[in-house]
C-alpha cells in the first residue's frame, strides 16, 4: 500500500522533471540554475522512491517493532511550516545568517538530533552552501532585506 508521502514524492518528482524539461528550451545561461536545483532534486526523489518501495515489499513487521510511522496531515503541516519559515528567513536575512539557525532548529526539533549534533549539522550545511555557490559555482547568496539595510546602515 503506497503512503502518503510517497504521493508527496511522486509530486514533487513531476514537478522537478518538469522544470528540467522546460529549462532545456532556455538558452545555456538561463538553464544552469533550473539543472542545478531540478538534476539533483530528481536523483533524491527517484532515491526516495526506490526506499519506498524496498519498504513496500518487506515482510509486514508487528505496529511495536517498528519506527516507520505514516506520515500524518499534522507532520506535513509542520514541515511545511517550517518550509515557509526557512523561506521567509531567506528573504529576510539571507542564507548565510538564517541556514544554520533553521536547520539546526530543525533537526533538533523534528529528528530529536542531540543539539550538538544539530548545530554541527547546521553549521556544516551552511558552510557546504557558501562553498559550493559562493566559492565554487562563484554565485552571490542572497544577503537578506533585513541583513542588507542593517549593512548599509552600518557601512
Amino acid at each position: 500500500m503506497l503512503r502518503f508521502d510517497t504521493f508527496v514524492t511522486v509530486a514533487m518528482l513531476a514537478i522537478f522533471s518538469t522544470m528540467v524539461a522546460v529549462a532545456s528550451t532556455y538558452p545555456a545561461g538561463a538553464r544552469f540554475m533550473p539543472y542545478v536545483i531540478g538534476i539533483p532534486s530528481i536523483g533524491l526523489c527517484l532515491l526516495q522512491l526506490a526506499a519506498d518501495i524496498r519498504r513496500s515489499r518487506r515482510a509486514p513487521v508487528a505496529p511495536a517493532e517498528t519506527n516507520d510511522e505514516p506520515i500524518s496531515v499534522t507532520t506535513e503541516l509542520v514541515t511545511w511550516a517550517y518550509f515557509v519559515a526557512f523561506v521567509g528567513a531567506v528573504l529576510l536575512f539571507g542564507f548565510l545568517v538564517s541556514a544554520p539557525f533553521l536547520v539546526t532548529i530543525y533537526l533538533w526539533r523534528e529528528a530529536k538530533v542531540r543539539p550538538v549534533y544539530a548545530l554541527a549539522a547546521g553549521c556544516g550545511f551552511t558552510l557546504a552552501l557558501h562553498l559550493m555557490f559562493e566559492r565554487l559555482l562563484t554565485f552571490r547568496l542572497h544577503e537578506g532585506f533585513v541583513t542588507e539595510w542593517v549593512l548599509d546602515r552600518l557601512v
